[in-house]
């Protein structure tokens, strides 16, 4: 079966022996990361789960890096134990789940439908069974954070630090989209994933997530095409593990590879690419403390300062106290560009080409709030409303306050109130034909003049719009 058809299995409220025995005959072809696939189809209860597996097994992105690693520590750790190569135990983790289903169905009576935490406990039967339960990687919960990578755990099974270092290391090292070519890959996406299917075997060998944390990590740890020094530890590694199809001598039977790679240096790459900039050790660890105390931060993006904007202006617009602002971006103190009273904060704007201006370190969700552009309204000489378009025939687009100021400064013999009404009500009537979210558009501009006239003012200007 491959991914066309198994994207039209609809879901089921009982696995029955047919289905086991369509995973069984994929997993003997190979096919280890259709299972999971078919599976969260029939079973989309525990999608999540399961398609966080078939990253894991395909060796994709940072869940199949870090995987990798953390497989890696543990052989190193107990090569006693540890005796068979990583796909072939990969195999025996969907074993295991299998057989877990079938005992549901057959034995208990059971629908077959396993939750996540059910396919978790077979994956930790697995490791058990190898002696190895305390090197388990899914002992412990990644919290995969940007920047400095803390590490939450989830079980009170051992805890042992190395092997979340060894798994950190690992998100650099898995497999990128761009390494997959159309000559040999068939691209589809579905699902929310977009897969990459063998046309020769026809097996799924990358599985990338389209949205979410992983999807965030990949885009900025993994975008452009691996750099030479990742891809030769890469592959020795497998090698090493018999990972991937991968086997042969390897410069890691002598050699541990935790001396290859920085894990501080990975996040800090990865941030500086995010919101181009650079940061020196001091800085970089400040915004470390800051986003990793406050889960509302969690995931951040650069902006450039306008004309005219302040930090108690930015915050404002973005729901953020000042003090959150400024914790976010050391350089304020750094730079002593806060008065002594703490009532003045100097922040630089770009110029007329928009250049040499500061960039701050905003929450990526709220930057949005800041340079939002929509279509913009025209009034027409009849009176009536359409959204401007440029020479290409396109929408043009403009943010809120640019679309305002130009309507309520047009000289057109009415006042600056009359403009601003009569913009407001064209602006509805217009945009809830051409745009579905026009009440945002509407109500940012009503924020723009607020700030600028005072509540009570506004409100009596747009009480008939």
């Amino acid at each position: 079966m491959n991914l066309s058809e198994i994207n039209q299995v609809q879901a089921v409220n009982q696995i029955t022996q047919e289905h086991i025995q369509i995973m069984e005959n994929m997993l003997n072809n190979g096919q280890r990361a259709e299972v999971y696939i078919y599976y969260a189809q029939l079973n989309p209860s525990a999608a999540d789960q399961l398609m966080m597996q078939s990253q894991i097994t395909t060796y994709s992105g940072v869940l199949g890096g870090a995987a990798l690693m953390g497989n890696y520590n543990a052989k190193i750790n107990d090569l006693i134990n540890y005796n068979l190569n990583l796909d072939d135990f990969s195999k025996n983790m969907i074993k295991g789940m299998l057989n877990k289903i079938e005992s549901e169905v057959v034995i208990k009576g059971n629908s077959g439908l396993l939750s996540a935490n059910d396919i978790q406990a077979s994956d930790q039967g697995v490791w058990a069974d190898q002696n190895m339960l305390e090197y388990y990687p899914g002992n412990y919960q990644l919290s995969l954070d940007l920047f400095d990578g803390d590490i939450v755990s989830n079980t009170n099974i051992v805890q042992d630090s190395d092997n979340f270092t060894s798994s950190l290391v690992g998100i650099a090292l898995g497999k990128r989209e761009s390494e997959f070519s159309s000559v040999t890959y068939n691209k589809s996406e579905y699902n929310g994933f977009t897969f990459y299917e063998n046309k020769d075997t026809g097996r799924t060998e990358g599985v990338f997530p389209n949205s979410g944390k992983e999807a965030f990590f990949n885009n900025y740890i993994y975008n452009g095409t691996p750099p030479e020094e990742k891809l030769v530890i890469r592959s020795e590694l497998q090698k090493y593990m018999g990972a991937d199809g991968k086997s042969g001598e390897s410069i890691y039977d002598n050699e541990n590879i935790l001396n290859d790679v920085d894990v501080k240096s990975i996040f800090k790459e990865a941030l500086e690419k995010k919101l181009g900039m650079s940061f020196t050790n001091e800085a970089y660890d400040s915004v470390s403390r800051v986003v990793s105390n406050n889960a509302d931060l969690k995931f951040t993006d650069s902006y450039a300062i306008q004309p005219g904007q302040t930090i108690s202006d930015l915050a404002h617009t973005m729901g953020m106290s000042e003090q959150e602002l400024i914790d976010l971006n050391p350089f304020l103190i750094e730079e002593g560009r806060i008065s002594a009273d703490g009532n003045f904060i100097l922040i630089k704007a770009n110029d007329a080409n928009g250049n040499g201006g500061d960039k701050l370190v905003v929450p990526a969700d709220k930057a949005a709030l800041l340079d939002a552009r929509y279509k913009n309204v025209e009034t027409n000489e009849d009176g009536t409303a359409s959204v401007s378009v440029n020479e290409s025939g396109e929408a043009e687009e403009k943010t809120a306050t640019e679309s305002l100021t130009e309507a309520v400064n047009q000289d057109n013999g009415l006042t600056a109130q009359q403009n601003t009404q009569n913009w407001f009500q064209l602006a509805g009537e217009t945009l809830s034909g051409w745009w579905n979210d026009a009440t945002t558009f509407i109500r940012d501009a009503a924020s723009f003049l607020a700030d600028i006239t005072g509540i009570s003012t506004v409100a009596g200007w747009i009480s008939d719009a």
